[in-house]
């Protein structure tokens, strides 16, 4: 085959890997991921570039070029996405939610690696945590090369001529714009706290429930860390863990219970290439990353005791208390609940901070029976009534 032959086919091949991307960058008119204001290290809005990659480490060990935007001289800016099919069809297996992260450059510095998951509902981009129109982001780590910001502009000017459907070398010889490379290198099975459970009566029967209706449903922390130096992942933000598992499990307890409960999650663990485009930043931007990818549908564990915190309904939580008639059913299915944090061991000397934010939608139930044919008992919520509240308790 002549040379020129071989380059027809190569970028025919190219065209064809493009089409599973995620959408166009930058499109004016796409609806809007994020926005907010970019900032300096020393907290002054500021101008520079913000760049959104779709988090395809799950499925292809990448993040995928998603969308970019230049922020003004007083730092405000704005991120739009148009789901690709690729991206709907991930999405769906991830219980609606599709991982992004954001990460922005100027002329002064560069920001962290910041991990956050969406959901696209009639036209809108929807969180279940994040604040996605106040989506404000610092740099405040050193430019990787003096010359950096200037290498990140040539290259997003140069796909911007070029086009999304076109995978073209990169003229300073980097590879490829549109992909930030990992190689997973280690899996684990970890517990991770994702409910609790409180009854504090003779006759109060109380009823945590995970995974309902289909999928595991859980915002937990990602992991980074700078280098092979640093013994603990920290965290930069979260992503969603949904399955398509058909499991659930719950847990029912009556009487003097206070338990925070965990179940186990399969976490994976990816390292930087070094072949990777200077878009993509340097470590420890990031030099390896910690997720978790799904739910392993395991029963409850007991995470720790968690007992301190009942007793206090007609006391520390008396205006958000609700009372149980004899015989009364309490349930809620819905609303976020609190985030658990946990640090994990990974290996010898090397560990991970997480936090388990439970709950983004539908997928975390509790339940409360009354049994006493007598008495009222009282349940109550931390930050608001039960029906609203972080937590629950129960007693007092």
């Amino acid at each position: 085959m002549s040379t020129a032959w071989r380059f027809l086919a190569f970028l025919s091949a190219a065209a064809l890997v493009l089409l599973a991307m995620p959408s166009s960058v930058g499109a004016a008119d796409s609806p809007e991921l994020i926005s907010g204001v970019l900032r300096s290290a020393g907290g002054q809005a500021t101008s520079g570039r913000i760049i959104v990659f779709y988090d395809d480490l799950r499925e292809n060990n990448r993040l995928l070029l998603a969308s970019t935007s230049q922020a003004g001289s007083d730092g405000r800016y704005r991120i739009g996405i148009e789901p690709s099919p690729a991206m709907v069809a991930a999405s769906a297996r991830n219980g609606g939610y599709a991982n992004f992260v954001a990460y922005a450059v100027t002329g002064d510095g560069i920001s962290q690696y910041r991990w956050f998951s969406a959901r696209y509902e009639a036209g809108t981009w929807r969180a279940a945590r994040d604040e996605l129109d106040k989506f404000d982001v610092s740099a405040i780590l050193p430019l990787p090369a003096s010359d950096y910001d200037e290498r990140v502009e040539g290259a997003l000017s140069k796909r911007s001529r070029v086009g999304i459907r076109m995978l073209t070398p990169m003229t300073t010889g980097d590879q490829w714009l549109y992909e930030c490379r990992y190689s997973l290198i280690a899996t684990y099975d970890r517990e991770t706290p994702v409910a609790e459970l409180h009854t504090s009566y003779l006759y109060l029967t109380g009823k945590a429930v995970y995974g309902k209706t289909y999928q595991a449903d859980s915002d937990i922390t990602t992991g980074v860390r700078a280098s092979i130096e640093v013994v603990q992942f920290i965290g930069s933000g979260t992503h969603h863990v949904g399955t398509s598992s058909a499991v659930e499990t719950s847990l029912t307890k009556t009487g003097s219970y206070g338990k925070v409960l965990s179940s186990s999650f399969r976490y994976k663990r990816w390292r930087w290439d070094w072949d990777n485009p200077p878009i993509c930043g340097s470590p420890p931007a990031p030099y390896e990353i910690l997720q978790s990818t799904r739910w392993n549908g395991t029963a409850f564990a007991v995470a720790w005791d968690d007992s301190g915190s009942d007793g206090k309904c007609q006391s520390t939580y008396n205006q958000y208390k609700q009372k149980l008639l004899p015989g009364a059913d309490w349930s809620r299915y819905n609303n976020s609940f609190t985030g658990y944090r946990k640090t994990i061991s990974l290996s010898a000397g090397l560990s991970a901070e997480t936090t388990s934010w439970s709950g983004a939608s539908t997928r975390v139930g509790r339940e409360y029976h009354n049994g006493s044919s007598v008495t009222s008992y009282y349940i109550c919520g931390n930050t608001d009534f039960p029906a609203w509240s972080l937590r629950i308790f129960s007693g007092g």
